[in-house]
């Protein structure tokens, strides 16, 4: 697919995506013959309507679209802007005429993703046949509301792990301490692929404030990494002796030198530790990583 731009785009397009006239916007994209230049001046002018009336007129124009996949950018611009229902229910009857089996699914789940009703959203989640769009329509829903337990309840029906797992990271600094924690470490477990878990796992422990529970979560990674990586996050929100004690304990378990010496780093900075400031740089110097310490 080509897509056009600067001094290559026809006139109606240019005229139509930069006008301010709606109504008259609307007038010349209706006009414009090309389905990719007329979807591509009604995702343009899309964001900028406000009027019920005018947003109806914009799906009655990319219901002329031809090429499945030019209608369904059309579709997508035109759901993200309206919240009636009775306007989203015919863009979904839209989308549902797409012939095209690889771009309906694609319609539906970029439809479903902008909905903020989240019932909506479910509703039309559960059209989609093909489960990878479903997976990460779910996603997107849980990632985008505020209703944690909503939120929570949404990724564990997902079924691809490493979106499933993708979502608990996204939410993750939305998610407070007490039984909605405990709710996401219990999906984040569910997890069958072990790096989509223990990414989940370090995104959890890095944002709690529970930090114990930090802690214990860290613990529990089996990934090098992401177990280095969450010791990096908890660490300089440790003011308790014994809980810098117990990280420490946690970084030594640590295999891989690079990681483990990571984790040392930031331990001693935090204490204060000259001593395992300069083991840990040793330890860092003989395996070449210290500009991965640094995030150079």
């Amino acid at each position: 697919m080509i897509i056009r731009l600067g001094p290559n785009l026809p006139p109606a397009w240019s005229i139509a995506s930069n006008a301010e006239d709606i109504p008259a916007a609307l007038k010349i994209i209706e006009s414009i013959n090309n389905d990719w230049d007329k979807s591509s001046a009604l995702v343009a002018i899309a964001p900028k309507i406000e009027d019920g009336d005018l947003l109806q007129k914009a799906l009655e124009i990319a219901e002329s679209i031809k090429s499945d996949m030019s209608k369904l950018l059309a579709l997508v611009a035109i759901a993200n802007k309206t919240e009636d229902k009775e306007l989203l229910q015919k863009v979904l009857e839209t989308a549902n005429s797409i012939e095209d089996d690889r771009c309906k699914p694609v319609a539906l789940a970029a439809i479903a993703s902008s909905t903020r009703d989240i019932p909506t959203a479910l509703e039309i989640v559960e059209s989609i046949n093909d489960d990878q769009h479903k997976s990460r329509a779910l996603a997107a829903i849980a990632s985008n509301t505020e209703d944690i337990p909503a939120a929570l309840k949404i990724i564990e029906s997902i079924n691809d792990d490493l979106v499933k797992s993708s979502a608990l990271v996204a939410i993750a600094p939305k998610i407070e301490d007490g039984d909605l924690l405990q709710r996401a470490l219990e999906i984040a477990e569910s997890i069958n692929d072990d790096g989509g878990k223990s990414r989940a796992l370090m995104a959890i422990a890095s944002n709690t404030k529970d930090i114990p529970a930090a802690l214990k979560i860290a613990e529990s990674i089996k990934s090098d990494l992401n177990k280095s990586k969450a010791l990096v996050a908890i660490v300089p929100k440790i003011e308790d002796r014994d809980l810098l004690q117990k990280a420490l304990e946690i970084a030594e378990s640590i295999k891989s030198d690079q990681r483990k010496s990571e984790a040392l780093v930031a331990i001693a900075n935090k204490t204060g530790d000259k001593d395992l400031l300069q083991r840990a740089l040793k330890m860092a110097e003989s395996k070449n990583s210290l500009l991965s310490i640094f995030d150079i």
